[in-house]
Formats: structure tokens, sequence, C-alpha cells
């Protein structure tokens, strides 16, 4: 009944997402990742550690599914580590098999880069420099001089460790972080998104070029001109490759002249590049393309990479480990030619909606499609096969047809999830689906502009059915019998003919931006963004509100379950067994408690959290 859409806290979201599919922005790599992580930050993971509210004995527990936004990768010589966004750093000492997180002493969680000296690794953050002597046990902050902590970037070389900073340009310590100090002479765009360093040449890779240090930084010289982010720099012997919004540049002479190589490649925006022996690896938001000829030509390498996002690249010897975003880490063993996923332990997915078939659970996630449980929610398995986009803000079941909304419209599987075709005919150019709900033969998708769609074929053609609705921006939808409701920030449209005609329902909503409901029998429940839970016993011809006991009032989703209410929040979840007359928190055991939605099934609850599905007995 109720489906996250988290480009509500967001609207940009959805959009900066399919961003990363073209290349029309100078300032891409800073919108569509940065900004993006920042978005997920307000809309999936802002309420990892809310203020404690009393709470019930009854507990809830997570099996993922996992993986999660990796923005970082570095080894070591006896472990792993993956950076995640406002998740902090894990890491395994099995290649990757188990994760664990380590973040004792870290002030900050969202992690944008890694370096290793002398035996101590480094973790670039929002919040400045950490480090590490006890292969992250434990981590200490090392800020001494840092006038800009927004850490892009890090590159150690010997006994000098720069720093890459998002506006304060380059800061040198030559004592393992104790003291920092700013090396910015002839620097003139301060923004470093990537650094590498070969013998006594570090060159620095920021919005408008490539610069280069031969003197510790006491001085810097543009030596690549370009209106695109420089992404990412990596060092093959004397050779320098430099990745960009526009493919990759090769020089052999210390930066002197460039060449572009980029034959073969299928998306020139790179966000990561790595060398791993004769390899050179390139990840995009198209996948990892691999040259053996020193970048004279390209291949794609995607087997197994179910996400193909590519954030980062870590080499442990023949191992090479890559960083997605939303999928977690994959390994190869075999220089790219076959990927497998290895989260176990990693960050939960950022879950935007549930949906039970029989014995399948299905959940759908802000940036790695759709994943199916049949052991309810012991462990998950991809499910994405077909999907174009894997933003999958809502999932409905009709009979043995299982019904996927997207930011690039509808989908549909009739085989359990192992496959997905697109049904789109009749749905306008914005196709970005916000909810769907499910009316015997009859298919409702409400969009985020162009009003509510039906379809009464199964998804093969769809009709508007907007007469009446002043707002088509479409929050969620509920089915009851022969009434539709439709969710907005206008309030609540009812219809009673099949989508044919609208009307507002509204007396005594007094907060009308509706982002979820429930029915049970005649009565059915609003959630609001501001104001709590509302009760309608009159088919929405009038409202009252029921929060008493909600210490929380931003409600996300509603679900219903005999004579119980659950009402997900961005402060966890509130149980109410007397029609919402009273509230009480129920979140023992729960470690991300910004809950987007829900599903039932059996005597089994499921909430979709910003952290993975959690699971509770009722």
């Amino acid at each position: 009944m109720s489906d996250f859409r988290i480009d509500k806290i967001e609207p940009e979201l959805n959009s900066i997402y399919k961003m990363t599919k073209s290349s029309d922005s100078a300032f891409k790599i800073i919108i569509s990742i940065a900004t993006l992580f920042f978005i997920l930050q307000l809309a999936g993971c802002k309420k990892d550690n809310p203020t404690p509210v009393a709470s019930t004995s009854v507990d809830w527990s997570t099996n993922g599914p996992y993986g999660g936004q990796i923005t970082a990768l570095a080894v070591n010589s006896s472990a792993i580590f993956a950076g995640t966004f406002n998740k902090g750093v894990f890491r395994s000492i099995n290649n990757g098999s188990i994760w664990t997180p380590v973040n004792t002493g870290l002030a900050n969680l969202s992690i944008n880069s890694f370096t290793n000296s002398g035996g101590i690794i480094f973790v670039g953050t929002k919040a400045g420099v950490f480090s590490s002597t006890n292969s992250g046990n434990s981590w200490a902050a090392m800020n001494t001089g840092l006038t800009n902590q927004s850490i892009y970037s890090l590159a150690s070389s010997g006994s000098s460790i720069f720093v890459g900073t998002g506006g304060g340009g380059v800061f040198l310590s030559s004592n393992n972080g104790n003291n920092w100090t700013p090396v910015n002479t002839g620097l003139t765009d301060q923004t470093i998104f990537s650094l590498a360093i070969s013998g006594n040449n570090i060159f620095a890779g920021t919005g408008t070029g490539v610069f280069l240090s031969t003197n510790n930084g006491d001085s810097w010289t543009k030596v690549f001109f370009t209106s695109s982010v420089v992404s990412f720099l990596t060092m093959s012997s004397e050779t320098i490759f430099a990745g960009i919004d526009g493919g990759i540049f090769r020089s052999i002479n210390n930066g002197g002249s460039w060449t572009s190589i980029s034959t073969g490649l299928t998306n020139p925006f790179i966000t990561s590049l790595s060398v791993s022996d004769t390899s050179i690896f390139a990840g995009g938001s198209d996948g990892i393309s691999r040259s053996t000829d020193n970048g004279n030509s390209w291949t794609s390498v995607n087997t197994g990479l179910t996400n193909q996002s590519i954030t980062s690249f870590a080499v442990n010897g023949s191992v090479v480990f890559t960083g997605t975003f939303g999928g977690g880490v994959f390994l190869s063993t075999n220089s790219g030619s076959s990927w497998t996923p290895i989260n176990t332990g990693l960050a939960g997915q950022a879950i935007l909606s549930l949906a039970v078939s029989g014995n399948t659970i299905f959940t759908g996630t802000g940036a790695d499609g759709i994943f199916l449980s049949t052991d309810n929610g012991n462990s998950w398995t991809p499910a994405s096969a077909g999907l174009t986009d894997l933003f999958v803000s809502s999932i409905a079941v009709n009979g043995s047809t299982i019904f996927a909304g997207t930011g690039a419209g509808v989908f549909i599987s009739t085989d359990n999830g192992n496959s997905w075709t697109p049904v789109n005919n009749g749905l306008t150019t914005n196709h970005s689906i916000s909810s769907l709900a499910v009316s015997r033969s009859t298919i409702f998708a409400g969009t985020g502009g162009d009003g509510v769609f039906l379809s009464i074929n199964n998804g093969s053609s769809w009709l508007p059915v907007n007469t009446g609705l002043t707002n088509q921006t479409i929050n969620s939808l509920a089915v009851d019998g022969s009434t539709i409701f439709a969710g907005t920030d206008s309030g609540v449209f009812l219809s009673s003919n099949n989508g044919s005609s609208w009307t507002s329902v509204n007396t005594g909503l007094t907060n009308q931006s509706i982002s979820s409901f429930a029915i049970s029998g005649s009565t059915i429940f609003a959630g609001t963004y501001v104001n709590g839970v509302f009760l309608s016993t009159n088919s929405g011809v009038s409202w009252t509100q029921i929060s008493t006991g909600m210490t929380n009032k931003i409600v996300l989703s509603l679900v219903v379950s005999g004579d119980t209410i659950f009402a997900g929040t961005d402060g966890g979840v509130f149980l109410s067994t007397n029609n919402g007359t009273s509230w009480t928190h129920v979140n023992n055991g729960s470690t991300n408690q910004f809950i987007s939605c829900f599903a039932v099934s059996g005597t089994t609850m499921f909430a979709g959290t910003g952290g993975g599905v959690f699971i509770r007995q009722l």
C-alpha cells in the first residue's frame, strides 16, 4: 500500500542517477556521485543513530540484502578496506568473503579515499583525515593544520602524504599526518578530485585539468587543460592515465603532452582507473573496460557485474576488487574476465519497496535493482535481469505477475523475478513511477508528475486517468474494492470509477503532504510527511489525526496486520493496537531506523530501511 518515494525527500535524486548515463556536464563527478551520495544520506541513511526512545522488547534482525554505496577501496598486507557513504569503513581479512565494520574513532562515516603509508592506513572523510596503526581496529583524527577538512583524495610516497580537498587545494604532511601544510602555489583550481605520484612527480586532477609538481608540492604547473572533471589518475611505470568525462588520456612524458585513448570504450564517462599487472581497468557508469595494450584499445569486461555503476578499484596481487554504487564489492581472479559479488556483512542496501508473492519476498533498492528471498529473508538473491533502471521505487503483485516501478517505467516478470520486460506502451515520456496498486485485473501506476495511469491488460498498454486530479505528482496509491486513493502533496484524491474522475477529500487533514496509505476494513489510514497519521472511517470524507505517542511524525510507510497498525518513520517503527489511538516505539535490534516500506508474510513482518531489510515476528 505504501511505496516510499526517495525522490520525495529530494526530487533531484532520480534525474541525478540517470545523469551518469550521459556526458553533458563538466561537473558531473560532483553532481552524479558526490551529490547523489549526499541525497542518499538525507533519504536512506540520515537516522542511523536516532535519539533513543523507549521501545518494546521484540527484536528486529537483518540478513541484508548487502552491498551499499562503495566510495573507495584499499588493500594492505593483511586486509582489504571498503569505504562507504555514511556507513564508514568495512574490513575483510579473507579476500572479501566476510566484511566487518571498523569505525571506532571515526567521527564521520562518509568515506571518500584511502592511502597506505609505512604500515599506517589513512582515510579521507567529510570531517578530515583519520589514521589507523592497527589495521582499522581504531582510528585517530589527524587534522592539525587542515584548514579544509572535506577530503576528496589521498596519495602517499615515502614519508610524504598528500590530501586533496574540496576547495582548499592540496595539503602535505611529512610526519604521518600529525601536521599538515597547504602546498598550493600555482594551483589555480583547488578542488582536487584525484592525486597520483610517480617518483618525484605529483599529479593533481581537478575540474579544469591536471597539475604537476616536481618539488613535493612546493609549486604546481598545469599540464593538461580540459573543461571536464579529472576524476581519476593512475600510474603505470612512466605512463600516467587521466580519466575524465570524455574518455581517457595518456601521457608518456610527465604530462608534457597527452593523447586520447578511448577506442572501444562504451561510455566515455570515467569514474575510476587502476592497473593490475599488464591490464588497465577503467570504470564508469556502464561497467568496466580493460586494456592489455597500454590503453590503445579497450574491451568491456562485465560478466557477473549485476551493478555496473563503478566507483573504485583495488588490486591485491592477481585479485582485482571493484566497488559499485549500490551493488557493493565485486571480485575478479581472472583479470576481469568475470566478476563475483562479495558482500556478506557489508552495508545493507537502501530499500525502497517490498512485496510478497507466495513464498517469495521481493525488495526494490535505490541503486541496485531487485532482490528476492525464498527463505523468509535469511538470504537474498539479485533478481534484476532485464531491468534497464535499477532505481526500483515500487513493486506490486497480480497473481503470477510481478510489476516493478522504476525511473524508466514499469517492468513485469512472469517467472518469479528471473527476468523482467518493460511494459510502457501509453506511458508519457516521464516514465518515473512512484507507486503501483492492483485491483483485480486492473493495475494503477502513479508517476512523478504525470498523474495516474491505468492498465486493464497486465501492463501491455496504459491510459492516463487524471480528470479532477489537480496535483499529478503521486506519492502513493491504495485500492479498496472499487475505490482508489491517491496521495499527493495537495492531499488525498479519491476515485470511485476506476480513475475516470477524481475528487479531493481533505476535510480534517491538517497536513496534506501524503506519503502512504493502509486500509483495514472500512478504515483508511494516511501517513503524512509532517503530522503523523490520520484516520478516516467514511472513505476519506473526513479525517482525524491519530498520532498520540508518535515521537516522530515524519511518516514514510504504513501497513496493517490483523488489529495492529505499523507506521514507519525516519526515526523507526511505531505500533498501534487500538486503531491508532496510541502508538508505541518498537525498534530493538534495528540499526537503521529510516523505514521506507513494509510487507507481511504469514507471521513475519519485513521493514525496508536505509540499510537493508529488517525482520520481526508478529
